[in-house]
């Protein structure tokens, strides 16, 4: 039974739960509908549309890029494409036009446990590209140069880093080659 099933043919609940399936579409707390059905089934579409895509180009960066920056950036886009799809993910029965072949929400648990060891993968990846790096240089100090940088570089997102791979960081910043 979709979501208006819930509801019965009553107009007032109709309204209600169009406010709410607006609220998640327009991000806003309006007490009033400025949309029809149809026009939030559009709205729905679109937006799942464009959070799938924004979703997966950040997963294919997640698995590829050796810039913090980059990383952490498409991360959070990630995570917040990923809530908004949850978010509109009760909506959705109601609408002929999307055909979901799994549960949102079972992706966001899914990226939420493993989100370690996306970060995991990408301080490694992060790090042989500073040792190749490293490995072509001819002193030692601009060697030791290129792992205080890696290190340096990783500051900014020390917030969203475990203590397991902190250890790992730390470990990789003292490396000689």
């Amino acid at each position: 039974m979709g979501l208006f099933g819930l509801f019965g043919n009553k107009k007032e609940e109709q309204n209600t739960a169009l406010l709410e399936w607006q609220k998640v579409v327009c991000q806003d707390q309006s007490n009033g509908l400025i949309m029809t059905r149809k026009q939030l089934e559009a709205a729905t579409v679109e937006q799942v549309q464009n959070s799938v895509r924004i979703f997966d180009d950040c997963a294919n960066i997640i698995n590829s890029t050796t810039k913090p920056d980059v990383f952490f950036g498409r991360l959070e886009l990630a995570e917040e494409k990923l809530q908004h799809l949850v978010s509109l993910e009760p909506f959705m029965s109601e609408i002929k036009a999307i055909k979901k072949t799994g549960s949102f929400s079972d992706l966001w648990d899914k990226f939420q446990n493993e989100k370690e060891r996306y970060i995991t993968d990408f301080l490694y990846r992060y790090y042989w590209a500073v040792k190749e790096k490293a490995e072509k240089l001819k002193t030692e100090k601009g060697k030791a140069s290129q792992f205080q940088k890696f290190y340096d570089s990783l500051i900014p997102f020390f917030g969203f880093i475990s203590e397991k791979n902190m250890r790992y960081i730390e470990s990789m910043k003292d490396q000689k080659i």
